[in-house]
């Protein structure tokens, strides 16, 4: 057992990094706080307090306590305006103590002087003659210059480099005369660096750890009578009653642990896939580990989990193992927590821990509560698709007056389906959140644009009838594509024309256009084409130039024999008449040239 918490304690300390946050931006701009000197952890708090959302911080090492590291150059530089949404960028570096032991060699009569010591030019303190200085200072990693000189004289003095990877002892001695001071015996050793899991020793208070607590909780979880409430952070999950509390591990026997472990985080939107498997891949480098794979991120509860699988062969026997890291936004640290189970673990996993994992909740707010009877009001449920931005805070309103909204989330008009936007309702210092959930839906028709409702030809007139749509549209997707038959599903939305496909011949036609958007909606629209009968011409009647007769009634052509033996004074000529004109007059055609 001991050794499995060894290894949860190794693997953990890899998930250390650094925590931005996020704040509500003012119109006047905000006076950056000097933040120089102070530990990063705290700077970052600072500045989410104040609202700032968009916090980079550069730090030295990746992999150590967050506690360990202050701010060392800011920009905006302190008391500078600005708005909570500009980039603020912090450069931190690790800090580490240095236990210093200084002796002065004990001297008599005329070099019998006391000596003074410095830290970069800082003085922290002087040491008598024959005496011994102790004193533990932090100090940035790096190379740093210690000073000792004779007292109030800077003319008489020594130096010495120091280059600060650890928590360091430092102890030499001094000796001096009336020439000068010279540094002796130098011992250096780096302190381990351990990390706490439980609650800070006395005297140890800059170690910012904290342990999971335990409470009975009445409701029964699965087989289980007693179920206990282990809470961490801002969260909450449940455990069996048969699990036992050993601090921050909670165990049913030796076949498996859960490990719970506080830290500050770097990101508030948590830990990559590449974060998982970069550490857990590191982890191989301990002796007996193997196949070792990252799953995707995933959320469960809306915190969002990185979850790493990894098998380990010790003591003759192989251990599986899960880890999940949960970023905690209320307190912007994770949690990490390990399962490990056996292959001789009778322990049912999928419906034990996996169950547990997944029953991670907020804690229960005991705070204030909006007054009695307060309502929340939302003036529709179905939104029409639309590529339109559309605020979602014009929907609520509530009968308590003096509440206002708020919400970070987005309606995005063009996504058909169910989304959930979350309000924060405040009233004075009480808040509380609201869901809602929309359903958007594309109810519009396509709109069909014509030339004419009928359309006239002249007999033989070619003719084609798209030319008569002057265009196919969706209200939001726009223009659609012509088909030459209904496709028989939505697709990306399609128009097409329903009618004869030969109109050469006289008479009348009907057309339809046939329209359909990308989520279905279908409409039509009609138009006629007419064309004329064929126009025959009259054959044309040959006119003549006819002799007539008065007295006979009859009429000749004027090359007649009949024409010579008349009397003049009965003839008379009719030019330009047809035969039908003169027959119609009245007159017969001669017998002999048959006019």
């Amino acid at each position: 057992m001991k050794k499995l918490r060894k290894i949860i304690l190794i693997f953990a300390m890899l998930f250390c990094i650094i925590g931005c946050s996020s704040g509500t931006e003012t119109e006047d701009g905000t006076a950056m706080p000097d933040l120089i000197g102070i530990a990063m952890n705290e700077a970052v708090k600072k500045l989410a307090d104040l609202g700032y959302t968009n916090v980079n911080v550069e730090k030295s090492d990746d992999f150590s306590n967050d506690s360990r590291f202050v701010v060392v150059s800011q920009t905006p530089e302190a008391g500078a305006k600005s708005a909570v949404s500009d980039a603020v960028k912090l450069i931190c570096m690790k800090q580490y103590d240095l236990y210093m032991a200084v002796t002065s060699e004990k001297n008599l009569l005329f070099s019998k002087y006391d000596i003074d010591i410095f830290y970069d030019d800082i003085k922290i303190g002087s040491v008598d003659n024959g005496e011994t200085f102790e004193k533990k200072i932090t100090v940035l990693e790096g190379k740093h210059i210690l000073t000792v000189q004779k007292h109030n004289d800077d003319d008489m003095k020594t130096e010495y480099e120091i280059d600060l990877k650890a928590d360091t002892d430092l102890s030499f001695n001094v000796s001096h005369d009336r020439k000068g001071v010279t540094i002796t015996d130098v011992k250096i050793s780096e302190k381990e660096e351990v990390i706490s899991r439980n609650t800070p020793a006395e005297n140890d208070t800059d170690k910012e750890t904290e342990s999971a607590s335990v409470r009975p909780y009445s409701t029964d979880y699965e087989d289980c009578e007693d179920v206990w409430v282990v809470e961490v952070g801002s969260y909450e999950f449940y455990v069996p009653g048969n699990w036992i509390d050993d601090g921050q591990y909670f165990y049913s026997d030796e076949d498996l642990v859960g490990a719970i472990v506080y830290y500050n985080v770097s990101e508030t939107d948590g830990l990559t896939e590449q974060d998982i498997y970069d550490t857990v891949d590191g982890f191989t480098e301990l002796e007996g580990v193997s196949d070792v794979r990252a799953n995707e991120k995933i959320y469960v509860n809306k915190i969002k989990m990185g979850h790493a699988e990894f098998t380990q062969v010790h003591d003759g026997f192989t251990t599986r193992n899960d880890l999940y890291v949960f970023l905690d936004p209320d307190t912007a640290k994770s949690i990490v927590i390990m399962f490990m189970e056996t292959d001789d673990s009778e322990l049912d996993y999928s419906k034990d821990f996996n169950q547990i994992i997944h029953s991670l909740t907020p804690k229960k707010e005991s705070e204030k509560t909006m007054p009695e009877g307060t309502e929340y009001v939302f003036s529709t449920d179905v939104l029409e698709y639309s590529d339109k931005e559309t605020d979602p805070l014009q929907f609520i309103s509530s009968n308590t007056e003096g509440i206002s909204f708020s919400t970070e989330d987005k309606l995005d008009l063009l996504k058909l389906g169910e989304q959930t936007i979350t309000y924060t309702a405040v009233l004075g210092d009480i808040q509380t959140k609201v869901s809602h959930t929309f359903t958007i839906k594309d109810t519009k028709a396509p709109s069909i644009q014509i030339e004419a409702e009928a359309v006239t030809l002249e007999y033989g007139q070619s003719y084609d009838p798209y030319s008569n749509i002057k265009s196919v549209e969706d209200p939001v997707d726009g223009a659609l594509t012509r088909v030459d038959s209904d496709p028989g599903k939505p697709e990306k939305g399609w128009y097409y024309l329903e009618g004869p496909k030969n109109i050469s011949s006289a008479g009348y036609y009907d057309f339809t256009v046939h329209a359909c958007d990308q989520h279905g909606n279908t409409s039509s629209r009609s138009f006629s084409v007419t064309m004329k009968e064929e126009v025959k011409a009259e054959p044309e009647v040959p006119r003549h130039t006819y002799i007539l007769n008065v007295k006979s009634g009859k009429f000749h052509y004027p090359d007649c024999r009949d024409v010579g033996k008349m009397n003049d004074s009965n003839k008379r000529v009719m030019e330009n008449v047809t035969r039908e004109e003169m027959i119609a007059a009245g007159y017969s055609p001669c017998g002999h040239c048959h006019p």
